[in-house]
């Protein structure tokens, strides 16, 4: 159920100059894996909150991977232990019925299927442009790394990995976020393969609730507003 609060700071882990994660209260939280709430810690300016994955989650708390780009998420990072932001959230529609699933996350949509990942115990791979880039966060067990300039792991991009090592013996099917470019690529890899697929798109949003339509979308021949219809979107090809 989504609720406007004012939440607090519990914990911030500063993971490089841009990157960090957020620990903030959040009282008998119902998120789900693949909601996010929109933030902010502001006055008027910038004008609108931020939408945030929720990257994990505890009793009375939430989790939030976040990368520093622009102003708003400049005061996120800027927050000290102890200090107020408010949240409205859980928003969208998240992972369901994901059980015996690959994972997918192409740099920063990492932070989407990260809690999914521990929920359901699942198979992950982690696709970045470098090594530079990869963070260890001490709670992932089932993870392969792709790196495109192969400084870790495998080397290639992500679909060149699913090409060589998608079994679909073994899993059901597919859940994936990242930039809109791999998951285009994404889409059309399933749809030859007859793969399922819970893509989490990540789009500007103004409101949370569908009424701005900032965040309409074209999927596959099919129009979405993504913060009341997804941000996951489930499509079948099997």
């Amino acid at each position: 159920m989504s609720e406007f609060i004012v939440s607090e700071v519990l914990s911030k882990n500063i993971l490089d100059g841009d990157h960090f994660i957020l620990e903030v209260s959040h009282k008998d939280t119902q998120a789900y894996p693949g909601q996010f709430y929109m933030i902010r810690s502001w006055g008027d300016f910038p004008v609108l909150a931020r939408p945030i994955s929720v990257f994990d989650k505890k009793e009375d708390s939430v989790f939030f991977f976040i990368r520093k780009k622009g102003e708003g998420t400049r005061l996120l990072y800027d927050l000290k232990v102890g200090e107020k932001l408010y949240l409205n959230g859980p928003l969208g529609n998240g992972y369901n019925k994901c059980d015996e699933f690959l994972a997918i996350g192409a740099g920063m949509g990492f932070a989407s299927i990260h809690f999914a990942i521990r929920k359901f115990a699942l198979d992950c791979v982690y696709g970045i442009s470098d090594s530079s880039a990869l963070f260890d966060f001490n709670k992932i067990e089932k993870v392969k790394i792709c790196t495109e300039d192969g400084s870790h792991g495998f080397c290639g991009n992500l679909i060149e990995y699913l090409k060589e090592n998608y079994d679909s013996s073994k899993y059901k099917g597919i859940i994936a976020c990242g930039p809109d470019v791999f998951l285009d690529l994404l889409l059309k890899f399933a749809e030859e393969k007859k793969i399922n697929i819970k893509l989490s798109y990540e789009e500007r949003m103004g409101c949370g609730f569908g009424l701005c339509m900032s965040c309409k979308k074209e999927i596959n021949g099919n129009s979405y507003h993504l913060c009341k219809d997804g941000p996951v979107i489930d499509i079948e090809f099997s």
